[in-house]
């Protein structure tokens, strides 16, 4: 009845599950609202667990020391999203007229102009992150681009 109530109202989290699933059986517990959750596919699959960064700590002491970057697509529209592993966790998202690597170096130097390059930009193997446009620019800035793999960004 509880996976029936969550497949029926959308994938809501627990405790909107719990709610609508009490208001057809009152004795229905969080518990068992929890296990039902953390046992659907379409969940798991929208929401997967975070995975654990093996290789030392991605957290930078300062702010803006260290800033993680990638391409975020919001309904069809490509967003430049870059994160401060520094205390502060402050989020930038400049829009992209296109994903290429001219306007993505367009938006960095921007955002570089505002707050200054950091010491080092996470990014991953995105092209628009291997064209010559954007290596001389972080060149240029001093900034250092250490590369993840896809499985680590």
């Amino acid at each position: 009845m509880i996976a029936d109530v969550h497949h029926a109202m959308g994938h809501p989290g627990i405790r909107r599950t719990l709610y609508f699933a009490r208001r057809t059986d009152p004795s229905v517990s969080k518990r068992q609202v929890r296990q039902v959750i953390s046992g659907c596919e379409p969940c798991k699959s929208l929401d997967p667990a975070p995975g654990k960064w093996k290789r030392g700590s991605l957290e930078a002491e300062e702010v803006w020391q260290r800033v993680g970057m990638d391409i975020t697509y919001v309904r069809g529209r490509p967003y430049l999203t870059l994160v401060d592993c520094g205390p502060s966790r402050f989020a930038f998202w400049r829009r992209l007229r296109v994903h290429c690597s001219a306007n993505v170096t367009e938006q960095l130097e921007a955002v570089f102009y505002e707050r200054g390059a950091p010491e080092e930009l996470l990014t991953d193997n995105d092209t628009a992150f291997r064209r010559r446009t954007f290596t001389e620019f972080i060149a240029r800035c001093g900034t250092d681009v250490p590369t993840l793999g896809p499985a680590m960004a």
